[in-house]
């Protein structure tokens, strides 16, 4: 454990100063509600009332929610069963969306606690406590029944509506406008675990709000008719009697004196920005904001912005020139006029990310998620020079162009050829590029193409989609339609694609033939962005590959020309010299290069034990490795440094591995780009682990997963101890990162795990998953549902979800043994799950639950494990796990019994194959509470004394010129320590040794 202290300050982040983070407090207790997506208040006038200083939310069209972090005020009088939510709406439109979600770790369906649909796109009105969706949880009714309702959307957007959701016991209500509108029975009790409240939002998939919410207010009582039309009538819900139990209320009347950030561009904190905007947007300050009394610096030298008016909302703008660095981190400080028209100012710091340049008019594109250059050499003509963009299988990445309003001349002709190279790891479902436009359907497909969709099809198309006859042309590439294709691996060489918009006639062109054409409708001409490698929604719709020479024409090619890029030629150097719009050869590569991974993770707080290791993309400024080194905790260590395919790696292997819960120090040296000797320092903590009795293998405790306490595991034995997953789901789990200790195994198609659980509750999660990349929903090799939260057990090997060759599942109450209820999880299960060839069974405390048939052979590239987690879904158990075992075979009738009767795996024959079992019986010694530091001055001196005084055995004091290191022992200094004040800032903390 370590103590750390500045002896001196050299400045202060102001990130939530000026309300860059915008919030709410309730009028009971002062809670806060953060606004968060870009929701914001609405001007002044924009409340239900319509009176000046009456204000909303406005959710826009689900910008996100109000998050109130801790609602457990909310279980007192859910331990009564009696609540009632009330509120005004105002909607933009009737989406699939949830106006407020309280969750509930206990409750079913994304603790789902106490959450509302207003309505649900089909127009009804559900109203879910304790879990969704059965009779004891949900009442729910159309619209069309109210009495009042006008038959049309109008109703929802043109006015506020009054809304009042009551829970007395057993009985649920739906007021609308002060009017009873629908009432169930059979409601089973309120859950009395809320942890947190969202309004305007759900917890688990329901949909954001689209529109305004006003004066939401809870009460810890079931209102009467009169009451509620108190609230309907205009009273505030504090002023009803004190009777009515009022638990929160937000009005949403506390906007920031000097008005709200709507928008601050780059966000602060971000570290990849883009280096060509700094914009602020205020809504409602008090004061005109004009370049007068409003200023902007970067890291402290004046620039300067336009700033501009539109009614009572003002807008900062800068545009650097020349563009930011990239990597380079700035501090942003804004001069405004706050509270009273006095000046103001706040900062906020961003990195600027990674980003390339277009050759016709420098259009930046930033680079998102994981795309990465790859290192020179890997561009399309394989020269040294040449670098293109690699959009890893994972983590999936993009390349975004915030502005292709460029393509509107062209889309206006209706005409526009789009030209790359491609290179794909591995064919999925993904999108090669796609440029917005609103007014095109299907998620403003104005132009895109999937080059291919997982099915071998290439598709492309423009002004919406996905109508043959009009917007879209596609066909499946199979050694009838492309020479020379024989399989997925064709994909993996180089390919250059033309994808022409013609007036009508529409063409798509690889390796400079022509592969297929058609027809469609005009283009439209409101581009507003381009997305290369990807398109805009989630990231499996992310490409794999590499892409290089991305050019866009304003005109159609020709055979030719097309034929010309095919061979290698420029598109500057085209015959005809058509019009080039843009033209990106992602030879941006920084001339430092760039750093990749670093292991474990600055900060980290959870790292592995047993490696540090840093990756370097080359740039053309190449580093000498023999100037490369790394220290631990200022102490040189001997790593390995290797330089293959352009990344230099620098591995270190700890031996012995770090202690858990221990704190380190790593500074990497190595040279700058004008031969200057660089450092990289970082600091981090190891995590709790266990590591498994056969090969030592690491099983990281991630999220709040920890130890029981003795006596926890599934014996109840002193020594025994299991793993506790807790109740909530904060993605907790015992994370085995290395995996591929597997696929010797499903080499042969043949692989058991078996393990203890112990449930709280049953919940959406997976007793274990290993990830394989091969493997479709989520990478789903091997896994379990253990159950799900329908208490199905569904067993999937190579993907899911098909029956025939990757899942068998069935009810636990086919189970004889099963009690009925849920209850019966919550005593310690032997759970077998086992594949041999096509024949999987699922085993239950020593009997065959259910045996299927999956044609599927395992795969054989594992890579990662966990236990108690389903990281798909990012969905955790909630309970204890123990003895959780893997062995190479499919385990017999007599094996299987004896685990259950309590034989441990390590005890069986050879012949049962075990090859990996954490017992989870190795917790690591709790840490040592380390001493307090206290600083005081007198004069030009600091004092520093520790509480104990002297410094407890064992511990040193260290000194370091920053809080990432490198740490320095002085020897023989103790408590109390005197120094002088001097010019530059020294950190001090004292560590145990």
């Amino acid at each position: 454990m370590a103590a750390a202290l500045a002896a001196s300050a050299t400045g202060l982040s102001m990130l939530a100063q000026g309300q860059l983070v915008l919030e709410t407090q309730d009028r009971v207790a002062g809670r806060i509600g953060e606004f968060r997506g870009g929701s914001v208040f609405t001007p002044s006038g924009g409340g239900r009332t319509g009176q000046s200083g009456d204000h909303a939310v406005d959710f826009g069209m689900g910008t996100g929610p109000v998050h109130v972090a801790d609602a457990a005020f909310l279980n007192a009088a859910a331990a009564e069963d009696r609540m009632t939510f009330a509120l005004w709406a105002k909607k933009y439109d009737i989406a699939a969306s949830s106006v407020f979600w309280a969750n509930s770790p206990s409750s079913n369906n994304g603790q789902r606690g106490a959450q509302v649909h207003l309505p649900w796109s089909n127009n009804r009105i559900y109203f879910d406590t304790a879990g969704c969706c059965e009779v004891s949880q949900r009442i729910d009714e159309s619209v069309e029944f109210f009495a009042e309702y006008t038959g049309d959307t109008t109703w929802w957007t043109d006015t506020w509506n009054h809304f009042v959701f009551v829970k007395n016991a057993e009985v649920k209500q739906i007021w609308i406008n002060g009017q009873l509108f629908f009432e169930g029975y059979e409601a089973g009790p309120l859950p009395t675990d809320f942890v947190n409240l969202n309004i305007g939002s759900d917890g688990a998939g329901g949909g954001l709000y689209h529109g305004l919410v006003d004066d939401f207010a809870i009460f810890g009582s079931a209102l009467t008719e009169a009451q509620i039309g108190q609230l309907y009538g205009g009273t505030a819900p504090s002023a009803l009697p004190a009777a009515a139990g009022l638990l929160a209320f937000w009005d949403f009347n506390d906007v920031p004196a000097g008005g709200q950030f709507t928008r601050v561009t780059p966000a602060p904190g971000s570290t990849g920005a883009g280096p060509d905007l700094i914009e602020v947007v205020n809504l409602g300050s008090g004061t005109a904001w004009s370049e007068s009394n409003v200023s902007l610096r970067l890291n402290g030298v004046a620039v300067t912005p336009t700033v501009t008016m539109d009614g009572s909302t003002a807008t900062l703008r800068y545009v650097p020139s020349p563009l930011l660095d990239p990597l380079t981190t700035y501090t942003a400080s804004i001069t405004y006029p706050g509270a009273g028209g006095a000046p103001t100012t706040s900062d906020w710091e961003f990195t600027v990310g990674l980003y390339i340049k277009d050759q016709v008019a420098s259009r930046v594109g930033t680079l998102q998620g994981g795309a990465q250059f790859t290192p020179g050499g890997q561009g399309r003509s394989g020269q040294a020079g040449d670098f293109a963009m690699n959009f890893p299988t994972a983590p999936a990445g993009s390349v975004r162009v915030g502005d292709a309003t460029f393509l509107n001349g062209a889309g206006a002709e209706d005409t526009l050829t789009f030209s790359f190279w491609q290179r794909l790891h591995t064919v999925r479902n993904a999108s090669a590029f796609w440029a917005l436009s609103p007014s095109s359907p299907s998620s403003s497909r104005g132009f895109q193409a999937h080059s291919p969709w997982g099915d071998q099809t290439i598709y492309f198309d423009s002004a919406g989609c996905c109508d043959g006859d009009v917007t879209r042309i596609n066909l499946n590439v199979n050694a009838d339609t492309v020479s020379g294709y024989e399989d997925a691996t064709w994909w993996q060489t180089w390919r250059h694609y033309v994808f022409v918009k013609n007036k009508e006639a529409k063409e798509i062109w690889i390796d400079g033939e022509l592969f297929h054409s058609g027809w469609g409708d005009p283009l439209p001409s409101d581009f507003t962005s381009l997305i290369l490698g990807g398109g805009p929604g989630v990231a499996d719709n992310r490409m794999a590959g590499l892409m290089d020479d991305f050019a866009i024409f304003g005109v159609a090619l020709n055979e030719a020309q097309i034929r010309a890029l095919a061979q290698g030629s420029a598109p500057s150097a085209l015959p005809g010299s058509p019009q080039v719009l843009a033209a990106w050869d992602f030879n941006d590569m920084p001339t430092g290069g760039i750093f990749g991974t670093i292991l474990p993770a600055p900060g980290s707080q959870t790292a592995a034990p047993n490696l540090v290791q840093v990756t370097h993309v080359q740039g053309t400024a190449a580093w000498n490795l023999a100037q490369v080194s790394l220290r631990i905790d200022g102490a040189p260590v001997d790593a390995s440094v290797q330089l293959e395919g352009g990344v230099v790696t620098v591995r270190y292997v700890p031996n012995p591995i770090f202690a858990a819960r221990s704190t380190h120090t790593a500074s990497l040296a190595y040279p700058g780009p004008d031969g200057q000797m660089l450092t990289r320092d970082w600091s981090f903590t190891v995590g709790a682990y266990t590591r498994d009795t056969i090969e030592g293998r690491i099983g990281l405790l991630t999220g709040p997963a920890r130890f029981t306490e003795a006596g926890g595991g599934r014996t109840g034995q002193a020594g025994d101890l299991g793993i506790d997953l807790g109740m909530v789901n904060a993605q907790q789990s015992v994370h085995v990162l290395d995996a591929s200790f597997l696929n010797a195994a499903t080499a042969q198609d043949e692989l058991a795990f078996a393990a203890w659980q112990k449930l709280y509750m049953i919940s959406d999660s997976a007793l274990f998953w290993a990830s394989s990349p091969s493997s479709s929903g989520g990478g789903r090799g091997f896994s379990s549902h253990a159950p799900w939260s329908n208490n199905i057990l569904y067993f999937d090997t190579a993907g899911c979800c098909d029956g025939t060759t990757q899942r068998i599942n069935q009810g636990i109450d086919a189970f004889p043994d099963y009690s009925g209820e849920q209850t019966w999880w919550q005593e310690w299960r032997h759970i077998v799950f086992q594949k041999q060839g096509e024949v999987k069974q699922i085993w239950i405390d020593g009997e065959l639950f259910l045996e299927g048939y999956n044609t599927s052979p395992l795969p054989t590239d594992f890579t990662q494990m966990w236990v108690g987690f389903n990281p798909a879904d990012n969905a955790t158990m909630r309970g204890v796990v123990d003895d959780f075992a893997v062995f190479r075979t499919a385990l017999t009738p007599a094996h299987v019994a004896q685990l259950a009767g309590g034989t441990l795996p390590s005890a069986l024959p050879a012949a049962a194959g075990l090859v990996a079992y954490w017992n989870f019986n190795d917790a690591p010694a709790e840490p040592v509470e380390g001493p307090k530091l206290t600083v005081t001055r007198v004069g030009n001196s600091l004092t520093v004394t520790s509480d104990p005084q002297p410094l407890p055995e064992g511990f040193v004091l260290e000194t370091a010129p920053a809080v990432g290191g490198p740490w320095t022992v002085q020897t023989g200094a103790t408590t109390p320590l005197t120094v002088t004040i001097g010019d530059s800032t020294t950190f001090l903390r004292a560590v145990r040794r």
